[in-house]
């Protein structure tokens, strides 16, 4: 298993909430069907920022960034700053 994480701050508290929705309506959208797990954190101490992982299978998705993490970051980008990586077990 390999892991896509998008970590995003959220240039307003007043867009924050908006997102959130947003990526709510997109994870029943199908578009992440292909992953283990979506899962969306946001950080205890800075209100507007906000970690989404995406868990894919090993050998069932190649490891670079899905189309599903970059039309994730996308949309983060047009509201603030955005970080897109990539993880695997140590």
């Amino acid at each position: 298993m390999w892991i896509e994480n998008i970590h995003a701050r959220i240039s307003s508290s007043e867009q924050y909430l908006n997102v959130l929705e947003n990526l709510s309506a997109f994870r029943g959208s199908g578009y992440a069907s292909g992953a283990q797990w979506f899962a969306c954190y946001q950080n205890l101490d800075v209100a507007n920022e906000i970690s989404i992982q995406l868990a894919w299978k090993e050998g069932e998705q190649p490891r670079k960034k899905t189309n599903c993490g970059l039309l994730i970051s996308r949309y983060l980008a047009q509201h603030g700053l955005v970080r897109h990586t990539l993880w695997e077990p140590c």
